[in-house]
C-alpha cells in the first residue's frame, strides 16, 4: 500500500496535514483532535481511580455484609457475591461509553462544570500540548520475529509488536520491504501522517 490517497484515507489526514508535519508541526485540525486525545486520556484516568475506589469500598461493605449475616443467610451471600460482581462490571462498562462522550457532548457548552472538572490541562500537560512537536522517521518497513512475536519496524525504529494491547491494524496493512516516512507524536505513538518515500 503506497497509493497517499488510500493512505490519506487509512489514517485520517489531509493534503493539509501533510504539509504540516513535513514542518514538524500539527495542522489546526491535528490540534484539535490531538487534545481531545489528551483529555479523553485525562478523563480515563480520572474515572480509573474513581473506579478503583468504587471496588474497594463495595469490597468492604460487601464483606461487611458477609460478616454481619454470612451465618443466617447462606446461600444468599453466593447469590450476592454474583450481584455484587455484575453491578461493578456494569458501571465500569457504564463509565466507559462515558468516558469517550464528555468532550464532544460539552465542548458544545465549555462554561459547564463537568466539562471544566474533566477537560482542563495542568501546566504540565498544557505545555506538551502547546508545543508539540512532529516528529518523523523514515525507513524500510518490515517484520523481525523474536521467535514468538512478529515486531514491525521501520529501519531500526519499532511501530508495533504483533501482541501489543495497543496494537495499531492499520500498520500491517502496510506493504513490506516499502520505504515510509511516518510522522507522528511520540508517548503515547499517535501517527498523523505517512507516505511512501
Amino acid at each position: 500500500m503506497t497509493d497517499l490517497k488510500t493512505l490519506k484515507r487509512l489514517f485520517d489526514f489531509t493534503d493539509d496535514d501533510l504539509a504540516a508535519n513535513r514542518a514538524g508541526k500539527l495542522s489546526d485540525r491535528q490540534r484539535i483532535l490531538y487534545r481531545q486525545m489528551r483529555v479523553t486520556a485525562k478523563i480515563s484516568k480520572r474515572f480509573s481511580i474513581l473506579m478503583v475506589g468504587f471496588f474497594l469500598l463495595s469490597f468492604v461493605i460487601y464483606i461487611a455484609f458477609s460478616i454481619t449475616y454470612g451465618n443466617q443467610l447462606g446461600a444468599f451471600v453466593l447469590v450476592g457475591t454474583g450481584i455484587w460482581i455484575g453491578l461493578v462490571y456494569s458501571v465500569f462498562r457504564l463509565i466507559s461509553h462515558f468516558i469517550g462522550r464528555v468532550p464532544q457532548h460539552y465542548e458544545r457548552n465549555p462554561g459547564h462544570w463537568l466539562y471544566r472538572a474533566f477537560t482542563t490541562l495542568n501546566s504540565q500537560e498544557q505545555a506538551l500540548y502547546d508545543h508539540a512537536v512532529v516528529q518523523q522517521v523514515t525507513g524500510l518497513l518490515t517484520v523481525r520475529s523474536d521467535g514468538e512475536h512478529g515486531h514491525l519496524m521501520l529501519g531500526d525504529f519499532e511501530l508495533t509488536v504483533d501482541v501489543a494491547a495497543d496494537n495499531d491494524e492499520r500498520l500491517w496493512k502496510l506493504t513490506h520491504d516499502t520505504i515510509y516516512t511516518i510522522y507522528y507524536i511520540p508517548n503515547p505513538l499517535w501517527i498523523v501522517a505517512i507516505e511512501a518515500a
